[in-house]
């Protein structure tokens, strides 16, 4: 089978985690498209005024080479990770040369990135989702008529995995994630439960900087971290926090926030000892005593300054959590599923074609 894959090509992004593993695997000839390339991320104002100028004219040119590489390589399956440069109309033309299209779906919600992208993701001949909601919600409340399958997220094994627990140790808490005012808040709200105390902590992600005067002198907010340095940042503290975007959809509540995120299982791989926010679907994947859980910022403080008073707890529940996640929720296992039912809809769908 041979595949087509659209994605980013930094490294620990999904994307490339997705494409080194399809690589590994038998029977499969891939190539690909680096999406960046074509839509490289700016973080300046003027980067981002001169993007959005820029876009249409960039937009032409990325079709005309996905479209070269359909007619060169001639793919079986035109395989995009997320996709949110590739539009509806790109879709049609590629299926209309025979090629059947489907997209490894790794957000909440196909909605909250604008018109463009919510319609190109109905039109492929298969998503498969990240998340264990997507399929029993995707006519009734997504409104899609596209078929959906479930695969969950995984580590990447050369970047993630670790074989023991973090030596050097600077901070007491971590934790990397994008800026939202949910996770804000929930820190604040966390700190103003520890009756006093001060712990150090290193919080890494976009968007942190704008607001670190709001919280303890003796945190320290790097940025974004991406690759070894996202796990080098991580493992440089005793505890890790894991939240959850519990908002998919302000314009539409009916459509649900996360469950688990790719930290969910590169905690676990990195052998880190963490906190996750509760859902029942997170408490199913760890037990009791390999990953705990806290449903609210009160909850948070007290599991914090729990476990930090206990390394050989933390050690033992990080091991667990180890064993657990490895080799069971790395990348490489998801694609095998990934390869079965892109055979399975692959063949389907030449058998019984859409006219």
């Amino acid at each position: 089978m041979k595949i087509l894959l659209v994605h980013e090509n930094w490294k620990g992004s999904c994307g490339l985690t997705l494409h080194d593993a399809l690589k590994r695997q038998k029977g499969l000839v891939v190539n690909a498209i680096h999406e960046d390339q074509y839509f490289p991320k700016k973080s300046s104002l003027f980067g981002r005024i001169q993007y959005k100028i820029l876009k249409p004219l960039r937009t032409i040119v990325f079709n005309k080479a996905v479209l070269a590489e359909i007619k060169r390589f001639k793919p079986d399956v035109f395989l995009v990770y997320k996709g949110w440069s590739v539009h509806r109309e790109l879709i049609a033309l590629i299926k209309q040369r025979g090629v059947f299209t489907a997209n490894v779906y790794p957000d909440c919600s196909p909605h909250s990135h604008g018109k463009l992208h919510r319609d190109a993701v109905g039109e492929y001949d298969l998503v498969i989702s990240t998340k264990p909601f997507h399929k029993e919600l995707w006519r009734s409340v997504y409104k899609y008529t596209n078929p959906i399958e479930f695969v969950p997220q995984g580590y990447d094994e050369s970047v993630h995995l670790r074989t023991s627990m973090p030596e050097k140790i600077q901070f007491d808490i971590s934790m990397v994630a994008t800026y939202r005012e949910e996770y804000k808040q929930l820190l604040l709200d966390m700190v103003s439960g520890f009756s006093g105390r001060k712990y150090s902590a290193i919080i890494g992600g976009y968007g942190w900087n704008a607001h670190k005067h709001e919280f303890p002198d003796n945190w320290m907010f790097p940025g974004a971290v991406h690759g070894e340095r996202y796990i080098s940042t991580l493992r440089s503290s005793k505890l890790v926090i894991a939240p959850l975007n519990t908002i998919a959809n302000k314009l539409n509540p009916n459509m649900p926030g996360d469950v688990d995120t790719t930290r969910t299982y590169e905690l676990a791989a990195s052998h880190c000892f963490f906190i996750h926010k509760y859902t029942e679907y997170a408490r199913n994947l760890y037990a009791e005593d390999e990953v705990p859980m806290f449903k609210d910022a009160d909850d948070l403080s007290k599991l914090v300054m729990k476990y930090l008073a206990d390394d050989r707890v933390r050690t033992s529940m990080a091991n667990k959590a180890h064993a657990r996640a490895v080799p069971a929720y790395s990348m490489d296992n998801r694609a095998v599923y990934i390869i079965d039912l892109l055979r399975t809809h692959l063949i389907n769908h030449r058998n019984n074609p859409v006219l």
